[in-house]
Formats: C-alpha cells, sequence, structure tokens
C-alpha cells in the first residue's frame, strides 16, 4: 500500500471511530428527547423510554463513559482528521477560506443570524408537530 493509500485509510479508520464513540451518546439523547414528544403508552415513545431507560440503568461509570466521555473523545478524533486533511489539502483550505469570507458580512449582523436560527428551529418544531399530529 501506498503512503497516500495508507493516510486515507488513517483518516477513515478514525472517522469512523468518531462516529462509533459518538452513537451511544447521540442514541441517548434522541431517546430522552423522543420519549417526551407523546405518552409513553404510544410509539415510538415507549420504545424511546426503553432505550433511556436502558442507559439511566447502566453503573453509573459506564454511563458517563458512553454519555460524556465517549463523545468528547469523538469531537477530538473528528477534530485531528479535519485539521490534518486541512493541512494536506491546499486546495481545501482555499475553499474553507472562500466559506468563511463569505459568511464573515452574516456574522457582522446578528440580528438576521438570530431571525435565521428561528426560522430553523420553528421549521423543525412544525415537522415535529406535523409527525406527532399524523401519529395520532
Amino acid at each position: 500500500m501506498m503512503r497516500s493509500e495508507l493516510r486515507h485509510l488513517d483518516r477513515r479508520v478514525a472517522t469512523v471511530l468518531a462516529v462509533a464513540l459518538l452513537a451511544p451518546g447521540a442514541l441517548f439523547f434522541v431517546a430522552v428527547v423522543g420519549r417526551s414528544l407523546q405518552p409513553v403508552a404510544h410509539e415510538p415513545s415507549r420504545t424511546l423510554n426503553a432505550i433511556a431507560n436502558g442507559f439511566l440503568a447502566l453503573p453509573p461509570a459506564i454511563g458517563v463513559a458512553l454519555i460524556m466521555v465517549a463523545p468528547l473523545l469523538a469531537m477530538a478524533v473528528a477534530a485531528v482528521v479535519v485539521w490534518r486533511t486541512v493541512a494536506t489539502d491546499p486546495a481545501l483550505g482555499q475553499d474553507l477560506r472562500r466559506v468563511v469570507d463569505a459568511a464573515l458580512p452574516l456574522v457582522r449582523r446578528p440580528t438576521l443570524l438570530v431571525a435565521i436560527a428561528t426560522l430553523v428551529v420553528a421549521a423543525g418544531m412544525a415537522g415535529v408537530l406535523a409527525v406527532h399530529a399524523i401519529a395520532g
């Protein structure tokens, strides 16, 4: 295997590791939020409640490791992958600089950013409400 192929393989392995470290914590948070959307007597709240209770029944050290430590490790691994990718790919670095240059005028308009965030959150809430209304 050539050195560049090995580097790409290392990035792929690190990215898969980051996702695997993040998955249990993400599942727990989705379960905790999802179970509160409707009574636990109905699906999918019943299943989400069982998942959340399963996490809460774990010994405290394991729960902390899965819900807090593993996502922090995932963030660190992903940050290293991003940093190394940007450092070794000059074209990607230039593309990211263009994105930052395009975003700077928006950052200088905090009211617009709040309005965009409100729009995104409201659309998400409307989607959740629509699914909830359809599900009954």
